[in-house]
């Protein structure tokens, strides 16, 4: 019996289950287009989150994403932490 071809691409073997589908697990799509499935998600959560944050807080100001680091990277007063990082970020 053949593997069943990626319903998107129909070019690699379905190995995982179309989440759009309800029922039973059936691998429906490949594991390329899972991920790129995966990924559009996460930038469209990205976005939004980064929409939501860029709008002005109280006092003026836009708000801050503080990125933690693992690094050991000694740093002076900051409120985060050390090897804690403030980036803002800018929408088109």
């Amino acid at each position: 019996m053949s593997k069943k071809m990626c319903e998107i691409c129909h070019k690699n073997p379905a190995t995982v289950p179309d989440r759009e589908r309800m029922g039973r697990p059936i691998n429906r799509i490949c594991g390329e287009c899972h991920a790129k499935r995966l990924k559009m998600d996460i930038v469209s959560s990205m976005t939004e989150q980064i929409k939501r944050r860029e709008q002005p807080m109280d006092d003026g100001t836009t708000s801050r994403i503080k990125i933690w680091t693992t690094s050991s990277a000694t740093s002076s007063n900051t409120s985060a932490g050390p090897g804690a990082r403030t980036i803002t970020f800018k929408t088109a």
